[in-house]
């Protein structure tokens, strides 16, 4: 799933849904964290937990929704 499809269907390959919220978790930890390069991918790797969590979550969501 894209983050931003584009509406035009003009074949542009945009980034996964999943990229952006890992992209939105490590910012939120380097801001909290630094950007430590010791730590640096352990932090990606947690941003990738947290992403996945997140489709988890819209998963379920989006079934209570649709009564699946």
């Amino acid at each position: 799933m894209k983050a931003f499809p584009d509406p035009h269907d003009t074949q542009a390959h945009g980034m996964e849904l999943r990229d952006w919220f890992a992209g939105l978790a490590m910012q939120g930890i380097i801001s909290n964290e630094g950007d430590m390069p010791q730590h640096r991918q352990l932090n990606a790797e947690i941003a990738y937990k947290m992403a996945d969590a997140m489709m988890k979550a819209r998963e379920i969501k989006n079934e209570k929704n649709t009564g699946r």
